[in-house]
């Protein structure tokens, strides 16, 4: 009985005569090397081949080896590199690119090709891919051969000019996901399900890549009050310990917890979370590391309040870019007061152009952000845009932990070494809260929304309402008018000049008039001041009494640009603002307005 013809190797046998015989100089399209259709080429896995230069691993080792760059030889597509026009052979390519590209690796952000890669602790990280990188990709997915004048095949690497080519297409061309931010914790997706798996998920635009360290324990999926009641002790033994002034602070903590996990659900701004205390030490930046590491795996990452807006903007877009997902503002010794702070917590996306290139980017805000200082004193708008976690240890040495109330010391001595160790429970626990809420329909809370941040006040603090926090916000009133010292300045300011003036409109050059107007004191020759000037003096605020010491002209260029500035905003209980009157001899008139 004649034995049945092995088809493998029959197939083999014809492929090598096909491969040594020499190809003639003719129309070479891409098409007739396929040896599998591109849609189907699997992507590699980008990690390094670990053979030597000019080895290739036998088809057998290619095939059961997972640190070979890629399978047999055969299932590579073959792109001819000379002879043709650059748009064809990019084209092909890049289709070769987009097939190998399952499950993605490579993304579109903010106008740039990038890859989330691991780093040497095999955390993965999102990275620009640049020609050198994509060079490399598309030598591992895509087999490139020229063809001399007498008709010979030989290998070469990706074209130059096809790398580059590549990478000046419009994103929407190279087809791959837009990418916002590369997650080591799990997060809650828009419908309150729960992104666990690892890879890309397109609801969130968020890639899920678990620090290979983290144990995560199993989440009820529809969590009773048994879970909650453990989730809360959980948390509690986090931050329990810590001085909280009162009650809305505490609450307030927990929602600083939660806002990284429940910021790609919402898609929404979520405001800043002020840190602070009285005096040093008392565990403001140690709480910021605590919320960092739940949702980073590691201590945060601090920047130093900048003193001018170009500072203000370059660490805006270094924190957007590097992707990270808790961005602390450390030690705020200043009034906090920057436009570009006030656009990044309200906005959804943070225009900029690259420092290298000067290019326009448009980065996705995914990031949470914190503030730490000692009593901060917030300016401009700062103040509607920020929730308070105020700690007072009632001690005037509270980094010692040391005094007759036992409170004072932490039962945990090493609580960032502790908070890694108990990472997984702890993350358990703030999606076990969050899940809960959702699962019961996202009951409305009662609490009344802050405005430009609905989303994240309805959902936080439905969260919390619904598991029993009590005090969410409820310390806003009491934040504004302590740390509000502009607001307040104004509220002085306005009345004095309404006494002033009478009511009537006035410019500012009026106001420098009666700043300096004297009268003779009785019985001596010598003049003082009169008693609007020592009210007015007395009024101004800090950054306007400023411009008087330097001399007339920089006074009255501050007031005018601080009335400019402050035009029809009202302040206090009363309602006083500024209103701009007429132009009177080419000089602006101004008007206080007292409502009622």
């Amino acid at each position: 009985m004649t034995p049945e013809p092995d088809i493998g190797q029959i197939v083999e046998e014809e492929q090598a005569k096909l491969r040594a015989e020499p190809r003639k100089n003719e129309h070479f399209s891409v098409r007739r090397e396929f040896s599998v259709p591109v849609d189907s080429v699997p992507f590699p896995d980008g990690r390094p081949d670990r053979h030597t230069a000019g080895e290739r691993p036998s088809d057998a080792q290619a095939a059961t080896d997972p640190a070979s760059p890629s399978k047999v030889r055969g299932e590579l597509p073959r792109i001819c590199a000379n002879g043709r026009q650059l748009r064809d052979i990019s084209s092909e390519a890049l289709r070769a690119l987009q097939a190998a590209n399952d499950p993605p690796v490579l993304f579109a952000r903010s106008g740039m090709m990038v890859a989330v890669i691991r780093d040497e602790k095999h955390r993965h990280v999102m990275a620009e891919v640049g020609t050198d990188a994509l060079c490399g990709r598309l030598a591992r997915c895509t087999d490139y051969f020229k063809v001399s004048a007498a008709g010979d095949e030989y290998d070469c690497a990706p074209p130059p000019g096809v790398v580059k080519d590549i990478l000046v297409l419009a994103p929407g061309e190279w087809n791959f996901p837009s990418l916002g931010a590369v997650t080591e914790i799990p997060v809650l997706r828009p419908d309150g399900s729960i992104l666990e798996t690892f890879g890309y998920d397109p609801a969130t635009q968020f890639y899920y890549a678990p620090d290979p360290n983290l144990r995560i324990p199993p989440l009820a999926p529809e969590p009773s009050s048994e879970p909650i009641q453990i989730a809360l002790d959980m948390i509690d033994e986090a931050i329990g310990e810590f001085p909280f002034a009162d009650q809305a602070s505490y609450a307030n903590a927990i929602a600083a917890m939660l806002t990284p996990i429940i910021k790609p659900a919402i898609n929404a701004p979520a405001p800043l979370g002020l840190l602070d205390a009285p005096q040093a030490g008392a565990g403001k930046t140690l709480l910021c590391d605590v919320i960092a590491i739940i949702s980073t795996g590691r201590a945060g990452e601090m920047f130093s309040p900048p003193k001018d807006e170009d500072e203000w903007r370059k660490v805006i877009t270094t924190a957007l870019m590097s992707g990270t997902s808790v961005v602390i503002l450390d030690n705020v010794n200043r009034p906090l007061e920057s436009g570009d702070l006030c656009s990044v917590l309200t906005a959804t996306t943070w225009a900029d152009r690259a420092m290298r290139t000067h290019a326009k980017i448009a980065l996705p805000i995914k990031a949470t952000f914190l503030a730490s200082g000692n009593n901060i004193r917030l300016a401009g708008d700062m103040p509607r845009r920020c929730y308070q976690v105020r700690l007072d240890p009632k001690s005037s040495k509270p980094f010692l932990r040391e005094g007759p109330e036992p409170e004072r010391k932490f039962k945990i001595e090493n609580l960032k070494a502790w908070t890694m160790e108990h990472r997984g429970e702890l993350l358990v626990a703030l999606l076990t809260l969050s899940r809960a809420w959702y699962v019961a329909g996202k009951p409305k809370p009662k609490i009344k929304p802050l405005g430009s941040f609905e989303n994240w006040t309805t959902t936080i603090g439905g969260i919390l309402e619904y598991v029993g926090v009590e005090g969410f916000l409820g310390n806003a009133a009491a934040m504004y008018d302590e740390a509000d010292d502009e607001s307040r300045e104004w509220e002085v300011l306005l009345p004095v000049l309404y006494e002033v003036f009478y009511g009537e409109a006035f410019t500012v050059a009026e106001i420098s008039e009666k700043l300096n107007a004297k009268k003779s004191s009785s019985g001596s020759s010598a003049s003082e001041p009169t008693a609007h000037a020592k009210a007015l003096k007395a009024a101004l605020p800090g950054f306007l009494a400023e411009g008087l010491d330097k001399g007339d002209g920089s006074f009255q260029r501050r007031i005018g640009k601080a009335f400019s500035a402050k035009a029809d905003h009202r302040f206090g209980i009363s309602d006083v603002h500024l209103k701009k009157g007429k132009l009177s001899a080419g000089r602006q008139q101004w008007k206080v307005v007292i409502p009622g």
